[in-house]
Order: C-alpha cells, then sequence, then structure tokens
C-alpha cells in the first residue's frame, strides 16, 4: 500500500473516530476535550507514527520490564501484587505527566516501584502508555485524558518554573 492510500485510509479512519466521538459526548466542551485527548495520545511520538507499531512495541517493553509486577492484560502473571494496569487496575486515576515519572524515576511507598531511568527512553515510555490505554474502558480512558489534561493546566506551569 502506498503513502497516499496510507493517507486516504487514515483519514477515513479519523472521520469514523470524530464521528463516533461526537455521538458519545453530550456538549460541545466536552467533544473538543475528547478530541484534544485522542490528539494527545494519537499524536506521533519521535520516530515513531503508526499506533499499531507503537502497541506493539509498547507490548514488547511491558512484557519486560512492568509485566512481572503488574501481569499481562488480564492482570495475570505476576506475585508481586502490583496493581494492573487494566481497567480492574487504577493506573486510570493518574495524569500521563505522573505515570511517566514513576516510569523514569520509580514510586516510593507501599507498593514501591524501581526507576527504569537510563533504561527506557522517553518513546519506551509512550510506547508502553500507548499500549496500556488501549486495556482501558472508554469512560477510563476518557476521564484519564481529562485528569491529565487539568493537572498540565494547574501544575505543569508551577513544575517547569521549579529549579
Amino acid at each position: 500500500m502506498g503513502a497516499g492510500s496510507k493517507l486516504v485510509e487514515g483519514i477515513g479512519l479519523a472521520n469514523e473516530v470524530v464521528l463516533a466521538v461526537w455521538k458519545m459526548t453530550v456538549s460541545r466542551a466536552r467533544f473538543t476535550l475528547a478530541l484534544v485527548a485522542i490528539f494527545i495520545i494519537a499524536a506521533p511520538v519521535e520516530g515513531q507514527t503508526d499506533s499499531a507499531e507503537m502497541q506493539s512495541i509498547g507490548a514488547a517493553l511491558h512484557a519486560a520490564y512492568c509485566q512481572s509486577c503488574h501481569g499481562d492484560r488480564n492482570g495475570k502473571g505476576t506475585s508481586k501484587g502490583a496493581s494492573p494496569h487494566n481497567e480492574k487496575g487504577h493506573t486510570w486515576h493518574h495524569p500521563d505527566i505522573q505515570l511517566r515519572d514513576w516510569i523514569l524515576n520509580g514510586k516510593p511507598g507501599f507498593e514501591a516501584m524501581p526507576a527504569f531511568k537510563g533504561q527506557l527512553t522517553d518513546n519506551d515510555v509512550e510506547a508502553i502508555l500507548v499500549l496500556i490505554k488501549t486495556w482501558w474502558t472508554a469512560e477510563q480512558w476518557e476521564m484519564q485524558a481529562d485528569i491529565s489534561i487539568r493537572f498540565e493546566e494547574a501544575f505543569g506551569k508551577k513544575r517547569r518554573k521549579a529549579p
């Protein structure tokens, strides 16, 4: 399939997604928020343009770095007791910036998590997030996107100014 065919196919799919989102939303504000979230999630990461490719990369990385603690898509395959990243877990309760921070810098506390900075790149982290977001319900995905946007609006500027 040539680049032109892929573009036409992509535009057709984008139109279907926009129409589906419009039908699911009740107001213009929710529609706008949903579209912004779609473009944030679907935005290409440098060197990665295909969502299926990102999911494939994310699956390999998740299996190598995350699955022993968090389990697979069904939450199985772990003996360490960390919450699964699927719709039964609570990963979707956290904004993207916090998830990225925990993956790269670790997470202290009851469910301590090791840091993967130096082992995973920013692109790797994005691929893992792209994958696990496919495991959530549409409602969870929408709520998490809203949490991420509101968190960035509330704290993003303050975090950037910190020394």
